[in-house]
């Protein structure tokens, strides 16, 4: 998109809206949230999951109590979504690994209510850090790793740090 924005910055709008108005409704938010960050900056397809699913973005309908199934379904949809607007050329991706999250790491997150506890159900998922967040956030990483020790899996670690 860069070459069009060298074309003029109402060049580069025409062309915004107009990719925008094609775009399927469900994708329209998921769009419009890649404006929250700086011109090239790199963020990670789990943290977006995160963001989407934190913001309401992502709908599914499985019965609660099939969690597993809730969250691979989520992972796929979320994945999707975000293919879907790379192949409209409208981001790039460096990665097709998605999503393999090892380590999350939250860093003043103060308008982030909570992590989502379907998160811990992620199989590759070692590590959750929290820096300087709303202690909600705190809070659901704790639930989380309580979660995940009733389930048998002790190997998640939470690691907090607050100033």
């Amino acid at each position: 998109m860069s070459s069009i924005a060298s074309s003029g910055p109402e060049q580069f709008m025409e062309t915004l809206v107009l990719s925008y108005n094609h775009l399927p409704n469900h994708l329209k938010p998921c769009f419009l949230y890649f404006a929250a960050f700086p011109e090239d900056y790199e963020i990670r397809a789990w943290k977006l999951i995160l963001l989407w699913v934190a913001e309401g973005f992502i709908k599914i309908k499985i019965a609660e109590t099939d969690l597993e199934e809730k969250i691979n379904h989520l992972e796929e949809v979320t994945a999707d979504y975000l293919k879907d607007l790379i192949s409209r050329n409208l981001w790039s991706a460096y990665s097709e690994q998605f999503p393999n999250l090892q380590h999350l790491k939250l860093e003043d997150c103060h308008q982030l209510e909570e992590i989502p506890v379907s998160i811990g159900d992620i199989y590759s998922l070692e590590m959750i850090e929290i820096r300087n967040c709303n202690p909600a956030v705190v809070q659901s990483a704790h639930e989380i790793k309580e979660d995940q020790l009733n389930k048998g899996n002790d190997m998640l670690k939470i690691s907090i740090f607050q100033a």
